[in-house]
């Protein structure tokens, strides 16, 4: 049986709304992981041992098949997990005017059931843990010259970086992509191609030949956070 974390984690972050000047802050869950069919499905033969996998497969397509069939036809779905309905989303221009699914088109809503709303609010336990604040994550550089990844570029050469939260300001020294040497020196790639979140398109400064860290640095509002490449590179 799949182990199952005891708690909930949540972490606070600032409440934008208005009118919430005394309690700035808001609790913000983060989950451990997505749960799949497929681990479900594993916990619930594990907690019924006369039950097969291949047998809850077959009861899950069928109440999938059983509830799509009595939606189709118009009904209200109304089981122990969940509340679900269709309804129409677009709108008519007159009371004669009928369904046009180029128009108009069929939403699913569903709702938690009241058992499970209660039994989770009541048995919840919870974690306070810090926010993971977002900073440049740089996960590959790409040489074009020596069409190399993770391993060696060529100065004056042009590369790419792909990543998260790379898209530094490249007008302001503080950010931009960075190579440091053995000693911490860092120089500064000035000349940028493109730079959106996921990539930034730079040419290599002239570095000396040897081992580099390369490192990406953006602002953060008023705070400038840095990410660096798990692996170092060799500049020939």
């Amino acid at each position: 049986m799949a182990a199952s974390p005891s708690t909930i984690r949540f972490s606070l972050t600032a409440n934008r709304l208005t009118g919430h000047d005394d309690t700035p802050y808001k609790a913000v869950v983060r989950s451990y992981k997505t749960i799949g069919n497929e681990e479900m499905i594993a916990d619930m033969a594990a907690m019924n041992a006369s039950v097969s996998r291949q047998e809850i497969l077959v009861v899950l397509d069928l109440m999938k098949a059983v509830i799509r069939k009595y939606l189709l036809s118009g009904f209200n779905v109304n089981t122990d997990l969940f509340i679900a309905r269709v309804t129409v989303t677009g709108g008519f221009s007159s009371e004669e005017e009928d369904y046009d699914p180029t128009r108009h088109a069929a939403r699913v809503r569903l709702v938690p059931a009241a058992d499970l709303k209660k039994g989770v609010a009541r048995d919840a336990r919870f974690e306070k843990t810090r926010a993971d604040e977002p900073s440049p994550k740089p996960d590959s550089v790409y040489d074009f010259a020596t069409l190399s990844r993770n391993a060696t570029v060529s100065s004056g050469h042009v590369a790419e970086v792909k990543g998260l939260y790379l898209d530094c300001d490249p007008g302001d020294e503080a950010q931009g992509v960075f190579f440091v040497d053995k000693t911490n020196a860092g120089r500064k790639a000035d000349v940028v191609h493109k730079s959106s979140g996921t990539s930034v398109l730079f040419r290599i400064p002239r570095l000396a030949p040897g081992a580099y860290s390369l490192i990406v640095k953006r602002g953060f509002g008023r705070e400038v956070r840095e990410g660096r490449l798990k692996v170092e590179i060799s500049v020939n």
